[in-house]
């Protein structure tokens, strides 16, 4: 474990999406993700739901 929190402090500085600092609302901030494209059969899922 020692090994691989060490491999992990490591590599934080480097993410860009990333950003550690004391401030007032919050010590971690993460840029947001891009949105992704719906799946195929979401439409016919959430019908599904909702019709159950």
């Amino acid at each position: 474990m020692t090994t691989e929190l060490t491999l992990l402090n490591g590599q934080m500085p480097k993410l860009s999406w990333l950003d550690i600092a004391e401030r007032k609302s919050g010590a971690i901030r993460l840029t947001p993700a891009e949105a992704q494209p719906e799946p195929r059969n979401l439409r016919r899922i959430k019908g599904e739901v909702q019709h159950r």
